[in-house]
C-alpha cells in the first residue's frame, strides 16, 4: 500500500465500508455521503474547469466526511492549484446549501497497473523424428511409470493419422533441401582443395636416378599431387552420398504425391494424379524418413570434418 493510501485511510475520522454498514442505519448514511459528495462534485467542476486541470469532479474523485469534502488530485501541481480554488470552491457550495464546511486535497494513490494477459501457449508441434527418437529410448528407462508417461508423450507429439501424409511431405521436403545445402557446401569445398603441380611435370624415377637434385623435388611434387588427390576422392564419395540422399528425399515425395521438380518443372504425368499413399506405404516411407535423416546427419558431420581437414592443409 503506498504512502498516500495509508494516510488517506488513517486520517481521523475515516470510515471504512465495513464499519460504515456495521453501524445503525450505516446504509443509508453511507448513501446520504455519497450523493452529496456526487452533488458537490457537480457543484464546483464549474469553478475547476476554467483552469484545465484534467479533472472532472462531476464524474467522481470526490468523498464526503464529517462535512469535509476530500478532493482526489492526481499529482502535486493539481493539489497546489486546488488549494488555492478551495475559498471559490467553498462559496459555491454554500450558495448551494451544502452542508460542506472545509475542503482537503489529497493525492490519489496510483492505480494499480493492469496484469499482463498470459500468452497463449504455443500450438503443440507434431514431429515423426522426435516422437521416433522418444520411443528408441524408452528401455533405457527403468521407471515403468516414467516409462509409460514418456510413451504417451511419444504418442501426443506423434502426427495424428490424418496429418502423417502431409507431415511425411513437409518432412522430405526439408531433408530434399538438407541434401541440397549439402552439395552446395561441397562445390564451395571444391574451391578450397590444395593445390597440385601438373602431374607431367612431376619428374620421373628416371630423372632422378640421372640427376639426383631433382630427388627432393619430385617427392615434394609427388607430395602435394597425393594430398590433392585424396582429397578430391574423399569431396567425390560425400558428393555422390548427398546426390543419393537427394534422389532418395525426391523418390518418397513423388510417392506421397508430389512431382520431382527438375529444371524444366515438373515432370509430366506426375503430381496432382498421384494415389493417396496407403497406410502400409506410409508406414515403411516413415521407417525410410527415420534412416534418410540419420544419414543425412553422418554425411553433414564428415562435411564439416572436411571442410576442417581443408582449413588445416592450409595453413
Amino acid at each position: 500500500m503506498s504512502r498516500n493510501l495509508k494516510d488517506f485511510t488513517r486520517r481521523k475520522g475515516f470510515r471504512s465500508m465495513d464499519r460504515l454498514l456495521s453501524e445503525e442505519d450505516g446504509t443509508a448514511r453511507l448513501m446520504s455521503d455519497f450523493q452529496i459528495a456526487r452533488r458537490a462534485g457537480e457543484v464546483i467542476q464549474p469553478v475547476v474547469k476554467p483552469f484545465r486541470l484534467v479533472l472532472d469532479f462531476s464524474q467522481g474523485h470526490t468523498r464526503y466526511e464529517d462535512h469535509t469534502l476530500v478532493l482526489l488530485a492526481q499529482n502535486a501541481a493539481q493539489l497546489n492549484r486546488l488549494r488555492q480554488l478551495v475559498p471559490r470552491m467553498l462559496a459555491a457550495l454554500a450558495v448551494k446549501g451544502l452542508p460542506v464546511t472545509d475542503i482537503d486535497i489529497r493525492i490519489a494513490p496510483p492505480a494499480e497497473p493492469e496484469p499482463e494477459p498470459i500468452p497463449p501457449a504455443p500450438p503443440r508441434e507434431h514431429s515423426i523424428a522426435a516422437s521416433a527418437r522418444l520411443r528408441a529410448r524408452l528401455e533405457d528407462f527403468h521407471d515403468p511409470e516414467l516409462r509409460a508417461t514418456l510413451a504417451r508423450l511419444a504418442d501426443a507429439i506423434a502426427p495424428r493419422p490424418e496429418e502423417r501424409a502431409g507431415q511425411l511431405r513437409s518432412e522430405f521436403d526439408e531433408a530434399g533441401n538438407d541434401a541440397r545445402r549439402l552439395l552446395e557446401a561441397l562445390a564451395r569445398l571444391e574451391d578450397h582443395l590444395p593445390e597440385a603441380p601438373d602431374p607431367r611435370l612431376v619428374p620421373t624415377e628416371e630423372d632422378a636416378r640421372l640427376k639426383p637434385e631433382l630427388t627432393g623435388v619430385r617427392d615434394r611434387l609427388l607430395s602435394k599431387l597425393t594430398r590433392r588427390v585424396a582429397f578430391e576422392d574423399r569431396l567425390g564419395r560425400l558428393r555422390k552420398r548427398a546426390g543419393d540422399e537427394l534422389l532418395a528425399a525426391e523418390s518418397a515425395r513423388f510417392q506421397l504425391g508430389f512431382a520431382v521438380e527438375s529444371e524444366a518443372g515438373l515432370e509430366p504425368g506426375l503430381g496432382s494424379g498421384t494415389p493417396e499413399p496407403s497406410e502400409e506405404d506410409i508406414a515403411r516411407l516413415e521407417h525410410d524418413y527415420l534412416a534418410l535423416k540419420a544419414r543425412l546427419f553422418d554425411l553433414r558431420s564428415e562435411v564439416e570434418a572436411l571442410e576442417s581437414a581443408l582449413d588445416a592443409s592450409a595453413h
